[in-house]
């Protein structure tokens, strides 16, 4: 028996980089706006924790909401900006998703 929702897998294809089990996933009804029970992440989300622009762009062509929130950034996908580019030190992932945001990927 699988116990594994599409969700869940779409986010452990995201932490593993893989984009083409991600676009997969998606297009089997996997939600982009999911949110993890626990703290809230959404699949944009653990995209910019994983650091993986690819996804990220991708998600956000497919839908995904930089604006939900969450339990640990409060701001969402927008907080998680910060989190990028002042604790992970990722100048060019913070550039890329402002990028995104003003511009669209």
């Amino acid at each position: 028996m699988d116990y594994y929702t599409l969700n869940d897998k779409l986010v452990a294809a995201i932490q593993n980089h893989d984009i083409d089990l991600v676009e997969s996933l998606i297009s089997q009804g996997a939600d982009v706006n999911y949110a993890t029970s626990m703290e809230g992440f959404t699949p944009l989300i653990f995209s910019i924790l994983a650091n993986d622009m690819e996804i990220m762009k991708f998600l956000l062509k497919k839908g995904a909401d930089p604006y939900k929130t969450n339990s640990v950034f409060g701001g969402g996908a927008i907080s998680a900006i910060t989190f990028s580019k002042y604790v992970l030190r990722n100048e060019n992932l913070a550039r890329f998703i402002e990028n995104c945001y003003c511009y669209g990927c």
